[in-house]
């Protein structure tokens, strides 16, 4: 008898869930991207540009709808869609990705040029997320040879717009992300994550500049570099002398 009324009890969650999915996917299904701005140094030479207006699969890969980058294809995706219960909502490759199951782990893979020896890039992302908003403490950036990553954000700005359109519950989240000084690399990998349930990604926009410092920076980094030095070199010699 237990066992019956458990499986009663399954079954009706199972239904619930399905009936409450159901709802979401039309209740969202007509929310639009917001237009995501050029940040200034679009269009400029050693510059990517790679933009997002919805997507087709949860596991990528994800074609962007705009992009401008001869050195690859960037890819956005959820990292963790086998276990995490995220589907698509709407119409691909417009569709917008969510779970109310479990916390999505979203990343953009973006080549990039190196130039060389004392390259820095500037990495911009742009972020709308519907519902609960993202997490600022998870966005990060990675890289191959990294150590310790990934880095955090130098600037992050988060906006809300409001209840978030097509019926769906929860607010309009924007975010405008920057990692300054970044050591060039032939790509990046820019994660983020709500860090809870019930997130729905809208769209995305990733636009990098990468440049070699100018000679004057360069010899101010090396003084700072040979100071440095100096000053280990006399405590070394301090330590030597109380022996």
């Amino acid at each position: 008898m237990r066992s019956s009324l458990i499986s009663k009890t399954s079954a009706s969650r199972i239904v619930l869930s399905g009936c409450f999915g159901a709802a979401l996917l039309l209740l969202a299904s007509s929310a639009q991207a917001a237009t995501l701005v050029a940040p200034a140094f679009f269009g400029q030479p050693n510059t990517t540009y790679q933009e997002w207006d919805g997507f087709s699969t949860t596991t990528g890969p994800n074609p962007a709808t705009n992009v401008n980058n001869p050195y690859g294809t960037p890819n956005w995706f959820d990292t963790t869609a086998a276990t995490d219960g995220a589907f698509v909502i709407g119409t691909p490759p417009a569709a917008h990705i969510y779970s109310f199951s479990g916390v999505l782990n979203l990343e953009v893979d973006v080549p990039t040029p190196t130039l060389g020896p004392g390259a820095m890039t500037t990495i911009v992302l742009q972020a709308e997320a519907l519902g609960d908003p993202l997490s600022q403490s998870l966005f990060g950036v990675s890289y191959a040879g990294l150590v310790g990553g990934p880095l955090q954000p130098t600037h992050i700005t988060e906006v809300n717009e409001g209840a978030a359109s097509g019926g769906f519950g929860g607010g309009d989240f924007y975010y405008l992300v920057e990692w300054d000084n970044v050591p060039a690399a032939s790509s990046y990998a820019i994660t983020y994550s709500p860090g809870d349930v019930s997130s729905s990604q809208l769209s995305a926009r990733v636009d990098t500049s990468t440049a070699v410092p100018e000679p004057g920076s360069l010899l101010l980094a090396g003084l700072g570099g040979l100071a440095l030095a100096a000053v280990q070199y006399r405590r070394n010699r301090r330590q030597v002398t109380k022996r």
